[in-house]
């Protein structure tokens, strides 16, 4: 029981401090892609979808691993307390800079912000809905 109460509070840990390494992770992988397409000046509609989209989506299908794996017995549960944790970090930062609530509308008005979001609960959601299903 103690192992399971240590592997939440890792995952809670994670899921307060997403907001600072999800935010340096995904703009690392969007400057990385719009590198390697050669910098175009006018980027393409694919181009906005394989620098921005697809590297919120696969940060998010790690994320949700790493959750799913370090909360394999309940894996809903760990989502939750990520995603829980998540938002109260970002309250938080919101509350530092003293913008909370343009904080927290950028949070959950960015497109590729729900990639992360859906992304990182693949993984626990399939692994609840198998478990449920045995």
């Amino acid at each position: 029981m103690e192992t399971g109460r240590l592997k939440l509070g890792v995952i809670a840990v994670v899921g307060l401090l997403a907001p600072l390494w999800w935010t340096w992770a995904v703009s690392q992988l969007t400057y990385a892609v719009y590198l390697a397409s050669g910098s175009p000046k006018r980027p393409t509609q694919f181009l906005l979808w394989a620098s921005i989209y697809a590297p919120a989506f696969i940060l998010g299908l790690v994320t949700g691993a790493i959750v799913g794996i370090l909360s394999a017995a309940a894996p809903l549960k760990g989502w939750l307390v990520f995603f829980g944790s998540l938002v109260l970090g970002a309250i938080a930062l919101g509350a530092f800079f003293g913008a909370l609530a343009e904080y927290l509308a950028a949070l959950f008005g960015s497109p590729g912000n729900w990639f992360f979001f859906v992304g990182s609960m693949l993984w626990p959601g399939v692994a609840y809905v198998r478990k449920r299903a045995v």
